[in-house]
């Protein structure tokens, strides 16, 4: 049946969360805008599944593990990096640590509602861009360091 959950087996789901959603495109376009604003509205600029290593898994706990997440990978940038590239930065949190802890970043995303959403909230040294890293020119370069935080998967 479309839009019914399934267990990745064919069947149903009994209980606990879906683990494979039939496609529908109606149902995946709900899902995204219904996450999107959910996500955005809980902590403006994560949009990652977060770090759990110190936490208990649980959901309550998930906006602090997207900033878990954030903080180290911030953590590994090195300073020297001082021109950054943001490949798919999502809402743009990690973008915006790196611009406000005075690296020059380039944030790119292909999806116009999350450019509209970082425009809005512009930050200085953070340049964002609606297009595909694909679409780069090399006059856009050089970078010190290209990020590819979660969107490399």
């Amino acid at each position: 049946m479309p839009g019914q959950y399934s267990n990745g087996r064919g069947g149903p789901t009994e209980s606990g969360p879906p683990l494979v959603m039939s496609k529908s495109e109606t149902l995946v376009e709900l899902f995204l805008h219904l996450t999107f604003n959910l996500v955005a509205d809980d902590a403006f600029d994560h949009l990652h599944w977060g770090l759990w290593r110190d936490l208990p898994e649980d959901p309550r706990r998930f906006g602090e593990a997207r900033q878990a997440y954030a903080d180290e990978l911030v953590s590994w940038v090195p300073r020297e990096a001082t021109r950054v590239l943001d490949v798919g930065c999502g809402l743009g949190g990690i973008a915006r640590m790196l611009a406000e802890r005075g690296h020059q970043v380039t944030a790119i995303t292909p999806r116009a509602d999350h450019h509209q959403r970082l425009v809005e909230h512009p930050v200085d040294g953070l340049d964002v861009r609606c297009t595909r890293f694909e679409d780069l020119h090399a006059s856009d370069g050089p970078f010190d360091l290209v990020l590819f935080g979660e969107s490399f998967n």
